[in-house]
Formats: structure tokens, C-alpha cells, sequence
């Protein structure tokens, strides 16, 4: 690992010609796709059951690359991790299919390319954003969390993270 934290994944004519390859970085696996001129990485495993997107095709979906997953055929967007589904709209008189999006579900890691070299930084679990259901919410909040290990090398705590409720009040949708 580099001291800007990117890592080597390797030569950017090999993964051209290969057109992928998987690694394993701190114990998670990402695969680094080469697809129509673009570097794309994500993690190996797709985020419904855990199937080997480095198996799967990629795919043009409504303007968008795509990995298919070869276990269910879940479909994840290469540039931003999104699924993807096709649904209709029961309201219209004569309801077409049309591709929808169900929010970033696979997480992604960024690319950098110096020297012919690839390299890829991978994203701390904790970053970025994430949702909980107000029911899991419900049991999360006034709970403890103990860190397994910090993985951000910048900071190091061995205290646990305190969840609390700051509006006193879950509202639900449902």
C-alpha cells in the first residue's frame, strides 16, 4: 500500500487484455473490470446473496454497463453500483416495463492509473452513506457497537461507538 493508501492491483495492458481481474484487499475481495475504454472496481461478491460478480457478463442496460450476477441475474450499474430493475408503473393505461433504479447497493472504489500501474482505493466499510430501516433503527439506537478493528489508519479508538437518538421520535412509513 502506497502512503496515499491506494493499492497496487497491476498493469494497466494486462487488465486491458484480460479485461478483468479480482484481488483481495484487507480480506475483501474486488474485481477490477476493463469495459468499453473504463477502469471499473467494485467488490467481488454481489450484495443480494453473495455470487461471484467476477463470473458474471457485463451487459448495456438502458445506456448503462452492467454486471449481471450469474447466481440470480441481479444487475448492478459498473459506474455507480446501483441495482437496477424492471418494473411497470399499474397506473398507466398500458404499462411498459422501463429499467428502474433501487439505489447504490454494491460498493464501488476508485480507480487511479500512474505509470501503467493500477491501483485502487478501497473504501472504508463506514464511509459514505448507508440507511437503516426504523425497525432496525429501533434496535440499534441506545445500543452499544464495539469495533472489531479500525480500519482507517488515520484514527485508532479502542472506546464504543454510543448510538442515541437525538429527535426522541421514529416515524415510519409503513
Amino acid at each position: 500500500m502506497r502512503p496515499d493508501g491506494l493499492v497496487f492491483i497491476g498493469k494497466e495492458d494486462d487488465i486491458k487484455k484480460s479485461q478483468r481481474i479480482t484481488a483481495k484487499i484487507d480480506g475483501r475481495e474486488i474485481v477490477v473490470f476493463y469495459h468499453e475504454g473504463k477502469f471499473h472496481a467494485l467488490d467481488s461478491r454481489c450484495y443480494h446473496e453473495g455470487g461471484p460478480l467476477c463470473r458474471g457478463e457485463i451487459e448495456d442496460i438502458d445506456g448503462q454497463a452492467c454486471i449481471v450476477c450469474p447466481w440470480h441475474k441481479f444487475k448492478i450499474t459498473l459506474e455507480t453500483g446501483e441495482g437496477l430493475y424492471e418494473g411497470i408503473n399499474p397506473q398507466e393505461p398500458s404499462p411498459t416495463p422501463k429499467w428502474q433504479s433501487k439505489g447504490v447497493k454494491q460498493r464501488i472504489h476508485k480507480i487511479t492509473i500512474d505509470n501503467g500501474n493500477v491501483y485502487i482505493c478501497p473504501k472504508n466499510p463506514f464511509q459514505g452513506s448507508f440507511s437503516l430501516s426504523s425497525a432496525a433503527l429501533q434496535d440499534v439506537v441506545g445500543s452499544t457497537v464495539q469495533p472489531v478493528e479500525c480500519r482507517d489508519r488515520t484514527q485508532s479508538t479502542t472506546e464504543p461507538l454510543r448510538l442515541e437518538n437525538t429527535s426522541k421520535t421514529i416515524k415510519s412509513n409503513h
